[in-house]
């Protein structure tokens, strides 16, 4: 959905905002990026972690749009399962050297929970229910902190929130989306609420964020962009086992 923050824009030339082409390059970069950082250096801070910090909010906003504006969201969902169920070996074997790992599940499962809370928001807001949606939002959190997801309770939360404000503009639309994204500063974890301050950079995916226009941008056929996960990480790990650890 085109923003009125863009108006703030439209000074900067023939600048007319970034499209969902864009929106996601910008977010597939920053991820990979981060990955490389963690998969070759390890999990400390670096340049590259830090930049990566913006990734999560903009996928997160993405699978919020796609309920506002997908014409099946069944299938939507079903991709999203597919690719979580494809990515998890990849994940399991880049990030914890195993084979198989249930100590955390990757990115797709946390997406797919926060489209379906999205989902049934959407359907609350139709019925005038939309306090409802709070319950339902946690019900949906707490499966992504059970199966211990990447971005877990808190990841859920924030497609959720996106969701729910993404109706807004100007002021009003920056300051909730960069709640939003200060949102994944906070680990929700068995263990109790923790916070996490190397996630506050994320706050900076705000920018693309809000200057998305809506429109389509460039042709990118979308099972490129769901493969682009497992395909990255199964990469990066070769290159970290081969070339950097021997």
């Amino acid at each position: 959905m085109a923003d009125a923050s863009l108006r703030y824009f439209r000074g900067l030339g023939k600048f007319d905002g970034i499209s969902s082409s864009v929106l996601k390059i910008t977010a597939i970069t920053a991820m990979m990026l981060d990955h490389m950082s963690v998969l070759f250096f390890g999990a400390g801070p670096t340049v590259f972690r830090i930049i990566g910090r913006i990734a999560f909010p903009i996928f997160a906003f993405m699978i919020s749009e796609g309920v506002r504006y997908s014409g099946n969201i069944r299938k939507y969902a079903v991709r999203l399962f597919a690719f979580a169920l494809i990515s998890e070996i990849p994940f399991d074997v880049g990030m914890a050297s195993e084979f198989i790992d249930f100590s955390k599940q990757n990115v797709y499962f946390t997406l797919l929970l926060g489209l379906l809370s999205s989902v049934v928001l959407k359907k609350l807001k139709e019925k005038k229910l939309t306090y409802l949606g709070i319950f339902t939002t946690v019900i949906f959190a707490l499966t992504a902190l059970i199966i211990k997801s990447d971005y877990g309770f808190t990841g859920v939360a924030v497609i959720s929130v996106y969701y729910l404000f993404g109706e807004l503009s100007g002021g009003a639309r920056v300051l909730a989306f960069a709640a939003a994204s200060l949102l994944t500063c906070i680990a929700v974890t068995p263990g109790g609420i923790g916070l996490n301050i190397l996630q506050l950079p994320a706050v900076f995916s705000v920018i693309p964020i809000v200057l998305y226009n809506g429109k389509k941008g460039f042709k990118m056929n979308k099972y490129i962009f769901y493969a682009f996960y497992p395909v990255h990480i199964s990469i990066l790990t070769i290159l970290a086992r081969v070339i950097f650890r021997g």
